[in-house]
């Protein structure tokens, strides 16, 4: 993912984690697991992490690839599905969502909108919007096992 651009950038401008830490306001343990790939930062982060590096957020991530790899993690890698078998279960897994969890859903997945301009639209807190984003990709990664089972 990100965390080796992180730790490289860290080091290029001479911080230690726990500096960059004391920079972003939060933990020494948690850039660690950015850089380990253990967790991954927010975009809000990164736009943060990039002043201080001077550099765009997008030399840290892009946000396209961020909420992508998000979305990546519901599909199970031991498992070879055609794009036409994904498309179908993934039209599957919409239509068991309510048409608010859809909509941000599609917002975030389909038209790779950020989590603020999700917020506006659905007159939300960031805090319900990811909420609601996490329990959305758990019900897709489920759903994926489940065809998979049923499959075999």
């Amino acid at each position: 993912m990100n965390g080796y651009k992180i730790k490289n950038l860290r080091l290029k401008n001479g911080l230690s984690q726990e500096e960059l830490a004391d920079k972003l306001s939060v933990s020494r343990d948690l850039i660690s697991k950015w850089e380990t790939d253990k967790r991954r930062p927010s975009y809000e982060m990164i736009k943060d992490m990039s002043v201080i590096f001077n550099v765009t957020p997008d030399d840290i991530a892009p946000p396209d690839k961020m909420i992508l790899d998000e979305l990546s993690l519901c599909i199970p890698t031991d498992t070879v599905i055609s794009s036409a078998q994904a498309e179908k279960e993934i039209n599957s897994f919409l239509s068991e969502l309510s048409s608010r969890e859809r909509s941000i859903f599609i917002s975030r997945y389909y038209y790779l909108k950020s989590i603020s301009d999700i917020c506006q639209e659905h007159r939300i807190s960031k805090n319900y919007a990811r909420v609601i984003l996490h329990r959305s990709r758990i019900k897709l990664k489920k759903h994926f096992e489940e065809e998979e089972a049923n499959d075999k």
